[in-house]
């Protein structure tokens, strides 16, 4: 009877503990539902007024900024380049296998290549279908307006540019054709080529995405490249120098390169806003992880954690992070290569990084600091390419008028009063020599070097070896007649 008693005196102890403990669960729960509700709440809003910051800046922060207004056909060279890329990709894709790199043999960098035997007639096959195409290339140019269509309201990960791969082939076909006028005496024909080549990088200078500044250098260093050969091939008089000097004049990198980087940030803020309705899809993307990997914990954390409402205060500091780094990386966007190297802006940036909270998942992965010092270096490389041709054009104008080359530059600038302009990676003048009968000109390239006019494709690579085939990347132009 004592021991009934007792538990029936516990009994309503024990409860009235449990029902404590349940209550105080309880309140926990309330108010770490209240405290994420606050969070959520606030930082959604901090992430939100800088979005408006740099929509006041004229930033684009979604897909219809990017796309911007609409441009009618009519007037819009895009729409021409467009179809005839298109053109140009139907017309290889019925062609031999290896066909193509057999003909550009007569714009390559090895000088053996371009003697190889039978180059010239795969080349005149090759370059045919430019002849028909040229002047609706030259009618796409002369529209007062230029943009791909894109569909930039479609997520980031999932926007296509087909367009990108089409110009650079047709970049291609139209230095083999450069290169095919030049030797057979027709420089008029070489420089409307050239022109053309030129105009198609243009065309893709609004591309508001990294991708298409690399196109456009990719084209860029296409073009220049059958300038040289051209130059070695025939003879370019004032007229035709000068033609082509006013073309580049109107070309520079600097703006595109704020262009896609902006573009870049403008994907970022669309990728956090997929994460929640996407999930998985875009975690998963992100981070390269596959459907056929096994079961983890990152993946768990990726697919259930990070989508979900609860993760979704540490989502918006995630943001806030990714917002903290393009600022920071975005100040520097004006100084060239050289700069970034000499201040250790890139470690400056890498240190940045590493040292993000880590509940920054996505910051960490999609911020663009790992490539801003490759980009930026291409940028500058197409920079002097742009500057250094203008140079390589004044050089042979002055050949064509008083016989010979120039001692130095600034007879060069003094005779024929055309603006050249310095090479960014030293800030100085282009390195000019006169050799023999002709003349080397070069800029010392990305690493920083005067390495005597010599780059990585005159030497062979040695396999196992770092040497001068991995080191020297001057960037020149050389003439021995």
């Amino acid at each position: 009877m004592k021991n009934d008693a007792s538990a029936n005196q516990s009994s309503p102890a024990a409860g009235r503990r449990t029902r404590r403990i349940l209550t105080g669960i309880l309140m926990v729960l309330i108010a770490l539902a209240a405290v994420h509700g606050v969070a959520t709440l606030i930082l959604g809003r901090k992430v939100e007024a800088r979005i408006q910051e740099y929509r006041a800046k004229g930033d684009p922060v979604s897909g219809y900024d990017l796309a911007g207004p609409t441009i009618p056909d009519f007037v819009n060279g895009g729409v021409i380049y467009d179809q005839v890329s298109l053109d140009v990709k139907q017309i290889r894709d019925k062609e031999p296998k290896g066909e193509e790199d057999f003909a550009l043999n007569t714009v390559s960098r090895d000088p053996k290549r371009r003697e190889t035997p039978g180059i010239w007639e795969a080349a005149q096959k090759y370059a045919s279908p430019m002849v028909r195409l040229l002047p609706e290339l030259e009618a796409a140019a002369a529209k007062p307006e230029c943009r791909y269509k894109t569909n930039w309201q479609d997520e980031p990960d999932r926007v296509m540019f087909p367009h990108f791969a089409r110009l650079r082939e047709v970049a291609r076909s139209l230095s083999v054709l450069a290169a095919l006028d030049a030797r057979n005496g027709n420089m008029d024909g070489a420089v409307r080529a050239l022109t053309a080549g030129y105009k198609v990088s243009e065309s893709i200078e609004k591309e508001p995405v990294l991708i298409g500044m690399l196109v456009r250098v990719a084209i860029l260093d296409v073009t220049s490249q059958a300038l040289k050969c051209c130059a070695g091939y025939g003879h370019f008089d004032q007229r035709h120098a000068r033609q082509l000097y006013d073309v580049l004049s109107n070309m520079e990198m600097q703006e595109n390169w704020k262009l896609a980087m902006n573009g870049e940030r403008e994907c970022g803020i669309q990728i956090y806003k997929s994460v929640p309705r996407r999930g998985a899809d875009i975690a998963l993307a992100i981070y390269g992880i596959q459907d056929s990997d096994g079961p983890s914990f990152r993946r768990f954390f990726l697919e259930r954690i990070v989508p979900s409402y609860a993760w979704r205060p540490f989502l918006y500091a995630d943001e806030l992070c990714y917002f903290s780094e393009t600022d920071g990386l975005f100040s520097y966007l004006d100084l060239p290569y050289r700069q970034i190297i000499s201040d250790h802006i890139d470690e400056h940036l890498d240190l940045a990084k590493s040292n993000l909270p880590e509940y920054a998942v996505f910051a960490a992965s999609i911020g663009p600091n790992d490539i801003f010092r490759g980009v930026c270096g291409r940028r500058d490389q197409a920079t002097a390419s742009i500057s250094g041709d203008q140079i390589f054009l004044a050089l042979l104008a002055y050949k064509d008028i008083h016989g010979s080359y120039p001692r130095t530059l600034d007879e060069l600038r003094s005779e024929l009063g055309w603006k050249l302009k310095e090479e960014p990676f030293s800030g100085k003048d282009f390195i000019y020599k006169l050799e023999g009968k002709g003349f080397l000109l070069y800029s010392i390239g990305i690493n920083l070097k005067d390495d005597g006019g010599r780059s990585r494709t005159d030497f062979p690579r040695r396999p196992g070896k770092r040497g001068l085939a991995e080191e020297a990347d001057d960037i020149a132009w050389r003439m021995d007649r």
